[in-house]
C-alpha cells in the first residue's frame, strides 16, 4: 500500500504546483482510507467526501457518504450457468448511473475512483467458480467493460470542467496476473 500512497501524493503535489483547483476532492471506493494520505488531502482541498459501499469510521475533516456506486446493490442474479449469471448482471448495469448522495455535492475539483474495480474481479469470479464451476470470462469481460464505461462516465460527471480525475486501478501483482489471465482466456474464446 506504500506504493499507492507515494502515488497519490505526487498527484497531489503536482495539483499544488500547478495551481488547479482544489476546493474539492470526493474518493470513491475510499474504505478506512489506508492507501490514502489524508494529511496531504486536507492540505490540499478545503472539502473532502470520502465514498464507499461499507461503513468505515469517521475521519476527521471528511465527510462520508455510504453509496454503492454501481447501481448493482451487491447483486447476485439468479442465473443457471456462469455464461447467463454474467449477462444478468451486464444487463443491470446502467450506463448513466450516479449516486444521488454524490450528486449533491458535486462537482469536485478532484475525483479518486480508489481500486473500485479490483472489489469486482474476486467478488464475481469467485462467486461464479463456487456456485457454477466456472468462470464465463467472455461475459465477465463484457459485464467489466460496461461497468468501466458507466464508472468512467460517473467520475467525468462528477468533476468541474477544469478538475482532475485520478483511477487508480491495480494495487497488486497477484490480482493484475489473475486479471490478465482472464482476458488472454477471453480472447482465446472470443
Amino acid at each position: 500500500m506504500e506504493h499507492l500512497k507515494k502515488m497519490f501524493s505526487q498527484c497531489l503535489e503536482d495539483i499544488k504546483l500547478n495551481g488547479l483547483a482544489h476546493d474539492s476532492i470526493v474518493i470513491l471506493g475510499a474504505g478506512a482510507c489506508n492507501d490514502i494520505p489524508l494529511s496531504l488531502v486536507r492540505e490540499c482541498f478545503k472539502s473532502i467526501v470520502l465514498v464507499d459501499i461499507n461503513h468505515f469510521p469517521e475521519k476527521s475533516g471528511c465527510q462520508r457518504i455510504v453509496c454503492d456506486i454501481t447501481g448493482l446493490n451487491n447483486s447476485f442474479p439468479q442465473a443457471d450457468s456462469s455464461e447467463r449469471f454474467f449477462e444478468q448482471l451486464s444487463n443491470a448495469v446502467d450506463v448513466c448511473f450516479v449516486p444521488q448522495e454524490l450528486k449533491t455535492n458535486s462537482p469536485y475539483s478532484l475525483v479518486v475512483s480508489d481500486l473500485i474495480f479490483t472489489q469486482f474481479y474476486p467478488k464475481y469470479v469467485t462467486y461464479s467458480e463456487k456456485h457454477f464451476g466456472e468462470v464465463h470470462y467472455q461475459n465477465f469481460s463484457l459485464f467489466l467493460g460496461k461497468l468501466l464505461t458507466q464508472h468512467r462516465l460517473q467520475t467525468y460527471s462528477l468533476c468541474v470542467n477544469d478538475g482532475s480525475i485520478l483511477h487508480i486501478i491495480l494495487k497488486s501483482r497477484k490480482i493484475v496476473t489473475r486479471f490478465l489471465k482472464s482476458l488472454v482466456k477471453y480472447r482465446v474464446a472470443g
